[in-house]
Protein backbone atom coordinates (compact mmCIF):
# COMPACT_ATOMS: atom_id res chain seq x y z
CA UNK A 1 0.00 0.00 0.00
CA UNK A 2 1.59 3.44 -0.97
CA UNK A 3 2.44 5.73 1.89
CA UNK A 4 -0.03 8.44 0.88
CA UNK A 5 -2.98 8.75 -0.08
CA UNK A 6 -3.90 12.02 -2.38
CA UNK A 7 -7.29 13.50 -2.68
CA UNK A 8 -7.45 16.25 -5.21
CA UNK A 9 -4.70 18.59 -6.55
CA UNK A 10 -2.36 15.64 -5.38
CA UNK A 11 -2.77 17.29 -1.94
CA UNK A 12 -1.36 13.95 0.59
CA UNK A 13 -2.99 12.21 3.45
CA UNK A 14 -0.31 11.37 5.49
CA UNK A 15 -0.89 7.49 6.31
CA UNK A 16 0.64 8.17 10.01
CA UNK A 17 -2.50 10.36 10.71
CA UNK A 18 -4.50 7.33 10.96
CA UNK A 19 -6.98 5.71 12.08
CA UNK A 20 -9.55 8.44 10.07
CA UNK A 21 -12.65 6.18 9.41
CA UNK A 22 -14.88 7.45 6.36
CA UNK A 23 -18.24 5.71 6.76
CA UNK A 24 -21.29 5.70 4.06
CA UNK A 25 -21.87 6.40 0.29
CA UNK A 26 -21.45 10.76 1.57
CA UNK A 27 -18.19 11.47 3.68
CA UNK A 28 -19.11 13.48 6.79
CA UNK A 29 -15.52 14.32 6.11
CA UNK A 30 -14.39 17.38 4.67
CA UNK A 31 -11.22 18.71 3.70
CA UNK A 32 -9.93 21.79 2.08
CA UNK A 33 -6.18 23.20 1.26
CA UNK A 34 -5.46 26.29 2.40
CA UNK A 35 -4.99 29.06 -0.82
CA UNK A 36 -2.28 29.39 -2.51
CA UNK A 37 -1.15 32.37 -0.67
CA UNK A 38 -2.07 30.85 2.49
CA UNK A 39 -4.63 33.40 3.14
CA UNK A 40 -7.35 30.89 4.51
CA UNK A 41 -5.79 28.04 6.49
CA UNK A 42 -7.08 24.72 5.69
CA UNK A 43 -10.07 23.74 7.80
CA UNK A 44 -11.84 20.66 8.35
CA UNK A 45 -16.03 20.50 8.46
CA UNK A 46 -17.43 17.94 10.29
CA UNK A 47 -21.11 17.47 9.77
CA UNK A 48 -22.32 15.33 12.08
CA UNK A 49 -21.29 14.64 15.52
CA UNK A 50 -17.68 15.02 16.41
CA UNK A 51 -15.97 12.61 19.29
CA UNK A 52 -12.99 13.58 20.32
CA UNK A 53 -11.49 11.16 23.12
CA UNK A 54 -8.33 12.68 23.54
CA UNK A 55 -7.06 16.30 23.47
CA UNK A 56 -7.77 18.75 20.83
CA UNK A 57 -4.46 20.73 20.03
CA UNK A 58 -3.30 23.59 17.80
CA UNK A 59 -0.13 24.30 16.21
CA UNK A 60 -0.13 27.52 17.52
CA UNK A 61 -2.26 29.74 19.14
CA UNK A 62 -4.70 30.51 15.61
CA UNK A 63 -5.24 26.56 15.92
CA UNK A 64 -7.16 26.80 19.29
CA UNK A 65 -10.81 27.54 19.80
CA UNK A 66 -11.51 31.01 17.96
CA UNK A 67 -14.03 32.33 20.33
CA UNK A 68 -16.28 31.66 23.28
CA UNK A 69 -18.97 33.54 24.09
CA UNK A 70 -21.47 33.32 27.73
CA UNK A 71 -24.98 35.03 27.31
CA UNK A 72 -27.26 35.78 30.58
CA UNK A 73 -31.09 34.90 30.17
CA UNK A 74 -32.34 37.09 32.56
CA UNK A 75 -30.98 40.44 31.46
CA UNK A 76 -29.85 40.00 28.03
CA UNK A 77 -25.80 40.68 29.09
CA UNK A 78 -22.89 38.73 27.56
CA UNK A 79 -18.93 38.59 27.29
CA UNK A 80 -17.30 36.93 24.80
CA UNK A 81 -13.33 35.71 25.15
CA UNK A 82 -11.66 35.26 21.40
CA UNK A 83 -8.17 34.03 22.06
CA UNK A 84 -5.99 32.53 24.59
CA UNK A 85 -7.76 30.40 27.77
CA UNK A 86 -11.20 30.70 28.97
CA UNK A 87 -11.77 29.98 32.77
CA UNK A 88 -15.14 30.15 34.42
CA UNK A 89 -15.91 31.56 37.46
CA UNK A 90 -19.30 31.13 39.70
CA UNK A 91 -20.01 34.27 41.63
CA UNK A 92 -22.85 34.48 44.50
CA UNK A 93 -24.65 37.56 44.80
CA UNK A 94 -27.33 38.95 47.63
CA UNK A 95 -28.69 35.39 48.99
CA UNK A 96 -26.79 33.12 47.40
CA UNK A 97 -23.20 31.35 48.00
CA UNK A 98 -21.74 28.66 45.18
CA UNK A 99 -18.85 26.14 45.63
CA UNK A 100 -17.29 23.81 43.74
CA UNK A 101 -16.96 19.95 44.69
CA UNK A 102 -15.49 16.88 43.04
CA UNK A 103 -16.29 16.61 39.50
CA UNK A 104 -16.45 19.42 39.52
CA UNK A 105 -19.63 20.17 40.48
CA UNK A 106 -20.96 23.74 41.01
CA UNK A 107 -23.18 23.89 44.29
CA UNK A 108 -25.63 27.23 43.91
CA UNK A 109 -26.97 27.40 47.70
CA UNK A 110 -29.37 30.09 48.88
CA UNK A 111 -28.53 31.73 52.36
CA UNK A 112 -30.86 31.90 54.96
CA UNK A 113 -32.63 35.50 55.45
CA UNK A 114 -32.96 37.39 58.45
CA UNK A 115 -33.74 40.85 59.92
CA UNK A 116 -30.92 42.67 57.91
CA UNK A 117 -29.82 39.89 55.17
CA UNK A 118 -31.81 38.81 52.00
CA UNK A 119 -31.66 35.24 51.61
CA UNK A 120 -34.11 32.02 51.24
CA UNK A 121 -36.81 32.17 53.64
CA UNK A 122 -39.60 29.19 54.77
CA UNK A 123 -43.21 30.37 54.92
CA UNK A 124 -44.81 29.58 58.65
CA UNK A 125 -47.67 27.58 59.32
CA UNK A 126 -50.73 28.92 60.94
CA UNK A 127 -49.55 26.98 63.91
CA UNK A 128 -46.11 28.58 63.80
CA UNK A 129 -47.56 31.87 63.66
CA UNK A 130 -49.70 31.14 66.60
CA UNK A 131 -47.26 29.55 68.78
CA UNK A 132 -45.58 32.91 68.13
CA UNK A 133 -41.54 31.87 69.18
CA UNK A 134 -39.66 31.12 65.54
CA UNK A 135 -37.91 33.73 64.69
CA UNK A 136 -36.86 32.19 61.31
CA UNK A 137 -40.48 31.90 59.51
CA UNK A 138 -42.02 34.27 57.05
CA UNK A 139 -45.74 35.00 57.82
CA UNK A 140 -47.75 35.13 55.04
CA UNK A 141 -51.43 37.64 55.26
CA UNK A 142 -53.00 34.40 55.18
CA UNK A 143 -51.35 32.75 58.22
CA UNK A 144 -51.90 35.63 59.67
CA UNK A 145 -55.24 36.17 59.52
CA UNK A 146 -55.90 32.25 60.73
CA UNK A 147 -53.40 32.54 63.39
CA UNK A 148 -55.11 36.33 64.63
CA UNK A 149 -58.72 34.51 64.57
CA UNK A 150 -57.25 30.77 66.36
CA UNK A 151 -54.79 32.56 68.58
CA UNK A 152 -54.91 32.03 72.42
CA UNK A 153 -53.05 35.08 72.78
CA UNK A 154 -55.11 37.35 71.08
CA UNK A 155 -58.25 38.22 73.40
CA UNK A 156 -61.07 40.22 71.90
CA UNK A 157 -63.89 41.15 73.56
CA UNK A 158 -66.44 42.03 70.54
CA UNK A 159 -66.39 45.01 67.91
CA UNK A 160 -67.40 48.43 67.92
CA UNK A 161 -71.35 48.96 66.97
CA UNK A 162 -70.88 52.20 64.63
CA UNK A 163 -68.44 55.06 64.37
CA UNK A 164 -64.69 54.41 63.43
CA UNK A 165 -60.82 55.44 65.42
CA UNK A 166 -59.22 57.35 62.64
CA UNK A 167 -57.28 60.54 63.00
CA UNK A 168 -58.66 62.68 65.45
CA UNK A 169 -60.77 59.59 65.97
CA UNK A 170 -64.51 59.18 66.35
CA UNK A 171 -67.15 57.80 67.82
CA UNK A 172 -66.72 55.00 70.16
CA UNK A 173 -70.23 53.20 71.03
CA UNK A 174 -70.05 50.64 74.10
CA UNK A 175 -73.23 49.80 75.69
CA UNK A 176 -75.07 52.58 76.09
CA UNK A 177 -71.99 55.24 76.44
CA UNK A 178 -70.67 57.68 74.00
CA UNK A 179 -67.16 58.25 74.03
CA UNK A 180 -65.61 60.98 71.54
CA UNK A 181 -62.47 62.71 71.06
CA UNK A 182 -62.57 66.04 69.42
CA UNK A 183 -58.93 66.80 68.57
CA UNK A 184 -56.32 68.35 70.69
CA UNK A 185 -58.12 72.11 70.66
CA UNK A 186 -60.66 72.20 73.10
CA UNK A 187 -61.92 69.00 75.00
CA UNK A 188 -58.96 66.94 74.19
CA UNK A 189 -61.16 63.33 76.11
CA UNK A 190 -65.20 64.72 75.86
CA UNK A 191 -66.99 61.55 77.20
CA UNK A 192 -71.03 61.64 75.90
CA UNK A 193 -73.17 59.86 77.39
CA UNK A 194 -76.56 58.33 75.86
CA UNK A 195 -79.96 59.80 76.91
CA UNK A 196 -80.89 57.70 79.62
CA UNK A 197 -84.65 56.06 79.25
CA UNK A 198 -84.54 54.01 81.82
CA UNK A 199 -82.85 53.73 85.23
CA UNK A 200 -81.00 51.00 86.85
CA UNK A 201 -80.53 49.37 90.50
CA UNK A 202 -77.22 51.17 91.50
CA UNK A 203 -75.90 54.23 90.39
CA UNK A 204 -75.90 55.09 86.66
CA UNK A 205 -72.69 56.95 86.07
CA UNK A 206 -70.84 58.15 82.78
CA UNK A 207 -67.35 57.34 83.94
CA UNK A 208 -67.06 54.80 86.34
CA UNK A 209 -63.22 54.00 87.95
CA UNK A 210 -62.53 51.77 90.32
CA UNK A 211 -59.13 50.32 92.30
CA UNK A 212 -58.09 47.89 95.05
CA UNK A 213 -55.06 49.26 97.08
CA UNK A 214 -53.05 46.65 98.60
CA UNK A 215 -49.82 47.66 99.34
CA UNK A 216 -48.64 47.30 103.18
CA UNK A 217 -45.98 50.12 105.12
CA UNK A 218 -43.56 47.38 104.16
CA UNK A 219 -43.73 48.66 100.97
CA UNK A 220 -43.30 52.04 102.38
CA UNK A 221 -39.44 53.21 100.82
CA UNK A 222 -39.40 55.79 103.66
CA UNK A 223 -37.18 57.56 101.64
CA UNK A 224 -40.09 60.30 100.24
CA UNK A 225 -43.34 60.86 100.76
CA UNK A 226 -45.53 58.07 98.73
CA UNK A 227 -49.02 59.57 97.45
CA UNK A 228 -52.00 57.75 95.62
CA UNK A 229 -54.31 59.69 93.49
CA UNK A 230 -57.22 58.22 91.84
CA UNK A 231 -57.17 61.28 89.72
CA UNK A 232 -54.42 63.72 89.57
CA UNK A 233 -54.49 66.71 86.59
CA UNK A 234 -51.80 69.38 86.39
CA UNK A 235 -52.01 73.14 84.69
CA UNK A 236 -49.26 74.56 84.15
CA UNK A 237 -49.81 78.06 83.24
CA UNK A 238 -47.42 79.91 80.72
CA UNK A 239 -49.59 82.47 79.07
CA UNK A 240 -53.71 81.33 80.51
CA UNK A 241 -54.90 85.51 79.62
CA UNK A 242 -56.54 83.92 77.30
CA UNK A 243 -59.12 82.90 79.39
CA UNK A 244 -61.54 84.28 81.87
CA UNK A 245 -62.03 81.64 83.93
CA UNK A 246 -59.62 78.56 84.86
CA UNK A 247 -61.43 75.96 86.63
CA UNK A 248 -59.73 71.90 87.69
CA UNK A 249 -63.06 71.14 87.70
CA UNK A 250 -66.35 72.96 86.70
CA UNK A 251 -69.89 70.77 87.23
CA UNK A 252 -72.91 72.35 85.07
CA UNK A 253 -76.68 71.91 85.05
CA UNK A 254 -80.16 73.36 85.69
CA UNK A 255 -81.32 72.36 81.84
CA UNK A 256 -82.08 74.65 78.88
CA UNK A 257 -80.60 77.79 81.17
CA UNK A 258 -77.18 75.77 82.24
CA UNK A 259 -75.50 77.79 84.69
CA UNK A 260 -72.50 76.92 87.32
CA UNK A 261 -73.17 74.52 89.76
CA UNK A 262 -69.97 73.31 91.45
CA UNK A 263 -66.40 74.55 90.61
CA UNK A 264 -62.80 74.41 91.86
CA UNK A 265 -60.38 77.16 89.89
CA UNK A 266 -56.79 76.39 89.61
CA UNK A 267 -56.20 78.74 92.97
CA UNK A 268 -58.40 76.55 94.88
CA UNK A 269 -61.13 77.88 95.35
CA UNK A 270 -64.30 76.14 95.71
CA UNK A 271 -67.57 77.49 94.76
CA UNK A 272 -71.06 75.52 95.57
CA UNK A 273 -74.50 76.92 94.05
CA UNK A 274 -75.61 74.64 96.59
CA UNK A 275 -75.29 73.39 100.23
CA UNK A 276 -72.14 71.94 101.29
CA UNK A 277 -72.89 69.08 103.92
CA UNK A 278 -70.05 66.80 106.12
CA UNK A 279 -70.56 64.45 108.00
CA UNK A 280 -66.80 65.01 109.54
CA UNK A 281 -66.88 68.85 109.69
CA UNK A 282 -65.98 71.71 106.86
CA UNK A 283 -62.19 71.55 105.84
CA UNK A 284 -60.87 74.57 104.47
CA UNK A 285 -61.75 78.07 105.42
CA UNK A 286 -64.78 79.71 105.92
CA UNK A 287 -66.23 83.10 107.45
CA UNK A 288 -68.50 84.14 110.27
CA UNK A 289 -70.17 87.85 110.55
CA UNK A 290 -71.80 88.77 113.58
CA UNK A 291 -74.35 91.51 113.42
CA UNK A 292 -74.30 95.19 113.32
CA UNK A 293 -72.57 96.21 116.22
CA UNK A 294 -73.46 99.67 118.42
CA UNK A 295 -70.78 100.61 121.39
CA UNK A 296 -71.20 103.29 123.77
CA UNK A 297 -68.22 104.25 125.89
CA UNK A 298 -68.73 107.38 128.76
CA UNK A 299 -65.04 106.84 130.20
CA UNK A 300 -61.94 107.41 128.90
CA UNK A 301 -59.41 104.06 129.07
CA UNK A 302 -62.53 101.61 130.29
CA UNK A 303 -63.43 98.30 128.20
CA UNK A 304 -66.71 98.04 126.80
CA UNK A 305 -68.92 95.01 125.87
CA UNK A 306 -71.28 96.51 123.73
CA UNK A 307 -73.01 99.14 125.96
CA UNK A 308 -71.70 97.08 129.30
CA UNK A 309 -68.55 98.50 130.82
CA UNK A 310 -66.19 97.00 132.40
CA UNK A 311 -62.85 98.00 134.12
CA UNK A 312 -59.76 100.07 132.30
CA UNK A 313 -57.84 96.58 132.10
CA UNK A 314 -60.10 93.24 131.57
CA UNK A 315 -59.69 90.06 133.66
CA UNK A 316 -61.33 87.26 133.73
CA UNK A 317 -63.70 88.66 136.65
CA UNK A 318 -65.15 91.03 134.16
CA UNK A 319 -67.00 87.58 132.13
CA UNK A 320 -68.65 85.92 135.37
CA UNK A 321 -71.46 88.87 134.91
CA UNK A 322 -74.09 88.73 132.49
CA UNK A 323 -72.66 89.58 129.34
CA UNK A 324 -73.14 85.81 127.29
CA UNK A 325 -75.58 87.68 125.45
CA UNK A 326 -72.90 89.79 123.52
CA UNK A 327 -71.01 86.75 122.58
CA UNK A 328 -69.82 87.23 118.59
CA UNK A 329 -69.15 83.92 118.21
CA UNK A 330 -70.19 80.44 119.41
CA UNK A 331 -68.47 77.47 118.49
CA UNK A 332 -71.01 74.22 117.48
CA UNK A 333 -68.26 72.26 116.61
CA UNK A 334 -64.61 72.01 117.04
CA UNK A 335 -62.82 74.79 115.44
CA UNK A 336 -59.32 77.24 115.09
CA UNK A 337 -59.83 80.78 114.54
CA UNK A 338 -57.36 82.05 111.77
CA UNK A 339 -58.03 85.76 111.65
CA UNK A 340 -61.07 88.39 112.80
CA UNK A 341 -61.37 91.56 111.18
CA UNK A 342 -63.36 94.85 112.84
CA UNK A 343 -65.01 97.08 110.01
CA UNK A 344 -67.02 99.90 111.35
CA UNK A 345 -67.15 104.41 112.09
CA UNK A 346 -65.76 106.25 115.13
CA UNK A 347 -68.02 109.29 115.97
CA UNK A 348 -64.22 111.11 117.24
CA UNK A 349 -60.95 111.55 116.52
CA UNK A 350 -59.63 110.12 119.34
CA UNK A 351 -57.17 106.56 120.13
CA UNK A 352 -58.76 102.91 120.34
CA UNK A 353 -57.98 99.55 121.41
CA UNK A 354 -59.69 96.88 120.24
CA UNK A 355 -59.76 93.23 122.00
CA UNK A 356 -60.55 89.78 121.26
CA UNK A 357 -61.58 87.04 124.39
CA UNK A 358 -62.20 83.68 124.56
CA UNK A 359 -64.67 81.30 127.52
CA UNK A 360 -63.71 77.69 127.43
CA UNK A 361 -66.52 75.84 128.68
CA UNK A 362 -65.81 72.97 131.39
CA UNK A 363 -67.82 70.21 129.75
CA UNK A 364 -71.54 71.75 129.26
CA UNK A 365 -70.98 74.68 131.18
CA UNK A 366 -69.11 78.06 130.56
CA UNK A 367 -66.26 78.74 133.26
CA UNK A 368 -66.14 83.25 132.78
CA UNK A 369 -63.47 82.29 135.26
CA UNK A 370 -61.02 80.83 132.55
CA UNK A 371 -61.42 83.60 129.62
CA UNK A 372 -58.24 84.30 127.96
CA UNK A 373 -57.39 87.39 125.63
CA UNK A 374 -56.48 86.10 121.93
CA UNK A 375 -53.89 87.77 120.40
CA UNK A 376 -52.38 91.08 121.08
CA UNK A 377 -54.58 94.67 121.47
CA UNK A 378 -55.11 96.34 118.52
CA UNK A 379 -54.97 99.99 118.10
CA UNK A 380 -56.14 102.83 115.58
CA UNK A 381 -55.61 106.67 115.48
CA UNK A 382 -59.48 106.84 113.71
CA UNK A 383 -60.80 109.72 111.61
CA UNK A 384 -64.04 110.85 113.10
CA UNK A 385 -67.12 109.43 110.95
CA UNK A 386 -65.01 107.24 108.62
CA UNK A 387 -64.74 103.51 108.33
CA UNK A 388 -61.59 101.66 109.22
CA UNK A 389 -60.62 97.88 109.44
CA UNK A 390 -58.39 96.90 111.99
CA UNK A 391 -58.07 93.22 112.72
CA UNK A 392 -55.33 90.32 113.12
CA UNK A 393 -53.92 87.18 111.11
CA UNK A 394 -52.71 83.68 111.58
CA UNK A 395 -54.32 83.28 114.76
CA UNK A 396 -54.96 79.19 114.53
CA UNK A 397 -56.58 79.58 117.73
CA UNK A 398 -57.80 76.10 118.51
CA UNK A 399 -61.75 76.62 120.05
CA UNK A 400 -63.95 73.51 121.95
CA UNK A 401 -67.78 73.13 121.17
CA UNK A 402 -69.24 76.12 123.12
CA UNK A 403 -66.81 78.27 123.25
CA UNK A 404 -67.41 81.90 122.72
CA UNK A 405 -65.73 84.91 121.81
CA UNK A 406 -66.04 88.70 122.80
CA UNK A 407 -65.22 91.67 121.73
CA UNK A 408 -63.80 94.64 123.70
CA UNK A 409 -63.15 97.93 123.14
CA UNK A 410 -62.30 101.27 124.73
CA UNK A 411 -60.87 104.92 123.91
CA UNK A 412 -57.58 106.27 125.19
CA UNK A 413 -57.57 109.54 124.50
CA UNK A 414 -59.81 112.68 124.87
CA UNK A 415 -63.13 112.45 127.47
CA UNK A 416 -66.90 112.05 126.85
CA UNK A 417 -68.97 109.92 125.57
CA UNK A 418 -67.61 108.23 122.19
CA UNK A 419 -69.67 105.78 119.77
CA UNK A 420 -68.34 103.03 117.15
CA UNK A 421 -70.94 101.46 114.91
CA UNK A 422 -69.51 98.30 112.76
CA UNK A 423 -69.46 94.32 111.89
CA UNK A 424 -67.38 91.85 113.45
CA UNK A 425 -66.10 89.00 110.85
CA UNK A 426 -63.91 86.09 111.97
CA UNK A 427 -62.78 83.17 110.07
CA UNK A 428 -61.88 79.56 110.93
CA UNK A 429 -60.59 76.32 109.96
CA UNK A 430 -62.44 72.82 110.57
CA UNK A 431 -60.71 72.18 114.11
Amino acid sequence: MANNITLGDNNPLDYNLKPIKVGGKTSPLEMSASYPDDSVNAKVKVVGDLEVTGKITGNDESGDITSVGVTSLNDASSDTTNSGSVNFVTQGSTGITTSITAGPTINITGTAATSFVKGVVELATTAETETGTDATRAVTPDGLEDGYNGSANVVTTGALASGSIASGFGNIVTGNKISTTAGLEGAILDLEAATLTTSTIGTDTVLDISQTLNAGSGENSGVGAEKYAMIKGTVTETDAAGWDSKYFIQMVGGGAGNVDKFTTDISGNVVSAGTVTSTNGVSGRFNVAGDQIAYRMSNVNQYYIANRSLSTSVSAADFTYLVHQYAQFTAHSPVKLQSWKYTGSFSSAVNYEVEVWMITPDESELIPSAAVKVGDTQTISATAQEYHILGEDDIGLGMLTGSQLYMVIRYTTSFGTKYTYGTMTMEFTNG
